[in-house]
Order: C-alpha cells, then structure tokens, then sequence
C-alpha cells in the first residue's frame, strides 16, 4: 500500500548530519581543528547514537587524521537534533576536507576545511 511506498522513499531509519563546518582556530602554537554541526534524527522512531568519526583528508583524498568523539547525546527522539562538536590537536596542514560520520555503518557528512588565519 502506500505506506509502504512512502517508507521506501525516506529511505533508511537512520540520523543524519547538517549544518556541519571545520575551522582551524587557536594561536600557531596551540592550534586545533574543530569540527561542529548538528544530528537530526528524521526518522519517526527514536535512535541511538554511535559514536562519531572524524577524517581529514588531503585534496588528493589521501586520510591524514582520524579520530573518533562520543556521540552528543545517547539517543535522539523522533524530530529531535543534537550538536556535536570534535577537536583535533595540531591538524595537518595539507588538510583540505573533513568528514564525519558514524562508527557504525551511518549518515556521512563532508565539511571543506578551512583555515581562518
């Protein structure tokens, strides 16, 4: 019926990421790559989150920095958004783009890097 049809547009019951941007901040001694934006859980049931990973990649997409942050919050409802926020100490500097997605096969997300010095 069309229930099922409407299901299979929306595609999988998973969160997603939006608003999502990198700026390198902090004095040339002390600087750090900070990742930030929000989950959405679009879905219509609640959802757990896994916990975040993080890849800057270099403009031939070449991985140079991972790492991996706790998600924001355990678990979304239906509708609801969290803002997450990763931290890299000392990013490499032919750093081009980051991505974020889920530990567990998920929602990915891209961020061009960019550098406010």
């Amino acid at each position: 019926g069309p229930a099922l049809l409407r299901d299979a547009l929306l595609g999988p019951d998973r969160p997603s990421f939006r608003y999502v941007t990198s700026d390198v901040v902090g004095p040339s001694g002390g600087r750090a790559l900070v990742v930030s934006g929000e989950i959405v859980n679009d879905t219509r049931s609640a959802v757990e989150l896994s916990p975040l990973e993080f890849l800057v990649r270099s403009g031939d997409e070449q991985v140079l920095a991972t790492w991996t942050s706790a998600p924001p919050v355990a678990k979304l409802k239906p509708g609801e958004a969290a803002r997450f926020e990763g931290r890299l100490p000392v990013p490499p500097a032919e750093g081009r783009e980051v991505r974020v997605r889920f530990t567990k096969a998920g929602g990915l997300a891209f961020a061009a890097l960019t550098d406010s010095r």
